[in-house]
C-alpha cells in the first residue's frame, strides 16, 4: 500500500492520468444522467397526437398529479398504486407521452428527474407488478 501511494505521490504523469480519468468519469456520469429539456418537457408524440382527444391537456395534468401522489405519498397503499398505474397503462401511447410531458413540466423542473426515473426509483412496489409494467411501457416509448 505504501509503495503504491508513494508512486502516485511522486509520479507526475500518473497524477495527471488519475485526474484526467476522474474528470472524464464525472463528465460521462453527468452526461448519462442528464436529459435535454426539449425531450424532457416536449417529447414528441408517437402518433403525432392522433391518439389524443380534443381538450385533453387538463386530463393529462390530472394523471400527472395522480402519479405524483403515489410517488410522493409516504403511506401510499399498493391498491392505489395499482389503480393509478393501471389507468395510465390503459391510455394510448400519445396520451402516455402527454402525461409524461405534463409530469415533467410540473414536478421535474430544474432537476434531472423524470417521470420514468421517479417511478423506477420507487422502493415500495406492489406485488401485482403494475408499477414495473408502467416503467417498462415508458421505457419502450423511449421516455427515459
Amino acid at each position: 500500500m505504501n509503495k503504491a501511494l508513494t508512486l502516485v505521490m511522486t509520479s507526475r504523469p500518473l497524477q495527471i492520468f488519475i485526474i484526467a480519468a476522474v474528470v472524464l468519469a464525472l463528465v460521462y456520469w453527468y452526461g448519462r444522467n442528464s436529459i435535454s429539456d426539449t425531450m424532457k418537457y416536449d417529447h414528441p408524440l408517437p402518433n403525432s397526437g392522433s391518439g389524443i382527444p380534443a381538450n385533453w391537456d387538463a386530463t393529462a395534468v390530472k394523471f400527472a398529479d395522480d402519479l405524483h401522489g403515489i410517488i410522493d405519498g409516504l403511506f401510499t397503499l399498493s391498491g392505489l398504486k395499482d389503480r393509478v398505474c393501471s389507468s395510465v397503462l390503459a391510455l394510448t401511447n400519445d396520451q402516455i407521452t402527454a402525461v409524461y410531458n405534463a409530469y415533467n413540466r410540473k414536478y421535474c423542473v430544474g432537476s434531472s428527474a423524470t417521470l420514468t426515473r421517479d417511478l423506477d426509483d420507487e422502493w415500495w412496489r406492489p406485488s401485482s407488478g403494475k408499477l414495473g409494467d408502467l416503467v417498462n411501457k415508458l421505457k419502450s416509448l423511449n421516455l427515459r
